[in-house]
């Protein structure tokens, strides 16, 4: 039986692999027809957007059999061995009921509708459980049948947009900067910059972690990569363990808001199509501010700690030389982002070019050979496939949300209890802010975005000014 289940994995994985790949190199032929050929493709985008929902399901179910979707354990941490392994059974169960009624039921169904046109605190993965919660609602409105197709049909069409594949694009090209020794440089470049600051390991945590964010899009792959370089010189250097893990839990987050983010994007798709290079603009100003406050705080408790900067004195020629080894990375920043904001490609076609950039990169640097690519790209692969199912079966919330007007309802309730956008806009905070503490920010901003933002936006604040309150 392990043997099947291991050629069946492998066997999705490949899959996944290759629909992810399929994937980059035709978004990066859009780019090739439009600019080199002139003759735009007209058929590629909808091929990717096939492959994109086929990967993201491969990935979701993948991930779903090794048992790393999200969630929020909280009650199944309360038993014993015995009640953790009952509820984790349970709690399969229920995913699996869903998706043998959503995404095989309702999916044959489309399938035979379309066949003319051709063009969790019981430990339930918060995927399954935002699509279980608003099929039952569902069911109090509209018949059985309906329901089911009008949930798989939400599903997939939120897994299939094109502008989405900028979120599993950016997270391959994380991972490949993570794996490629960018993130050792970037280290260096900041350890040259700000290391004569006191406590010059926990300065250069803040700093590199918002550099390796705004290229890699991934305030994770930045906590991940920054985290195991700062890891290796706190001891060496006296520093406390927990006081540098609390230094690169609170500044990786920095890279949620300097642009390019999977994040900002999300947010885009859930406020209704906000404009993704607005948004990146917009993110500049809070994402470097986080940085800095997070540099501020690590100065002042270095000297009340008494943790110094490097020895020696500063060194331009040393400056000079781990500038020159990190600028092919930092140029990433200006080719991605100078590309999306002057129009030459959009946001999904920028984050093909920097998986494509990266792995250049990495093979240069000759820390990425043929095996580990592969393992990376069916690691971002599932990756991608459990953030992205995410978003599909948000979808079902939220037209369930927009058909019975539960964001109406729900402003209703804010705007009688005061007028003050200051006391709603604090109010909205609060909730946020214990929302974070349980929740990935990708739920949050899908559950909480449809919610809040017609509140704000009846009085007067836009779009990309909400975000870093949805956001974060």
């Amino acid at each position: 039986m392990n043997v099947l289940r291991k050629w069946i994995t492998r066997i999705l994985n490949g899959f996944a692999g290759i629909s992810f790949l399929a994937m980059v190199l035709l978004t990066c032929w859009q780019v090739f027809t439009r600019y080199i050929l002139q003759s735009p493709s007209t058929w590629s985008e909808e091929l990717v957007g096939y492959l994109f929902a086929w990967m993201s399901l491969l990935g979701a179910s993948i991930v779903t059999s090794e048992r790393e979707h999200m969630n929020i354990p909280i009650l199944v941490e309360r038993f014993g061995d015995r009640g953790q392994k009952l509820l984790t059974c349970l709690g399969e169960v229920i995913a699996f009921l869903f998706s043998a009624i959503i995404l095989v039921f309702g999916g044959i169904r489309i399938t035979a509708l379309a066949m003319g046109q051709m063009t969790s605190s019981l430990g339930v993965p918060i995927a399954y459980s935002i699509g279980i919660s608003a099929l039952v609602v569902i069911l109090q409105t509209v018949p059985l049948e309906v329901s089911v197709v009008t949930g798989a049909q939400r599903t997939f069409v939120g897994m299939s947009k094109f502008s989405l594949t900028a979120i599993p694009f950016f997270i391959l090209a994380g991972n490949l900067m993570n794996q490629g020794g960018i993130a050792k440089r970037l280290v260096d470049f900041v350890m040259a910059v700000l290391g004569k600051l006191p406590g010059a390991l926990l300065v250069t945590n803040a700093g590199a972690n918002a550099l390796f964010g705004a290229i890699s899009g991934s305030a994770s792959a930045a906590a991940a990569a920054v985290g195991s370089m700062v890891k290796e010189g706190e001891r060496e250097l006296g520093y406390d363990p927990a006081l540098c893990a609390a230094s690169n839990g609170a500044s990786a987050p920095s890279g949620l808001l300097i642009p390019p983010s999977n994040a900002l994007i999300t947010y885009s798709l859930a406020s209704g199509g906000a404009s993704v290079a607005a948004l990146f603009l917009g993110g500049y100003v809070p994402g470097i501010l986080w940085a800095l406050c997070c540099v501020i705080v690590a100065v002042l408790i270095a000297k009340r700690k008494g943790y110094s900067g490097t020895k020696g004195k500063f060194s331009w020629k040393n400056l000079a030389t781990v500038t020159f080894r990190a600028l092919p990375a930092l140029s990433l920043i200006v080719i991605v982002i100078g590309g999306i904001v002057a129009g030459v490609f959009t946001a999904t076609e920028g984050s093909a070019i920097a998986v494509v950039y990266a792995l250049i990169l990495g093979v240069i640097y000759r820390n990425i050979d043929r095996r580990s690519f592969w393992k990376i790209v069916v690691d971002s692969a599932k990756m991608s496939g459990m953030v992205v199912f995410l978003i599909g079966v948000s979808n079902i919330l939220g037209w369930v949300m927009a058909f019975l007007q539960i964001p109406q309802a729900v402003s209703a309730a804010l705007l009688g209890l005061t007028d003050n956008y200051v006391v709603i806009l604090l109010i909205m905070n609060v909730i946020l802010l214990i929302a974070g503490t349980f929740m990935d920010v990708t739920p949050a901003i899908l559950i909480f975005t449809p919610l809040f933002l017609p509140i704000v936006k009846t009085f007067g604040m836009h779009p990309v000014h909400f975000w870093p309150d949805s956001g974060l």
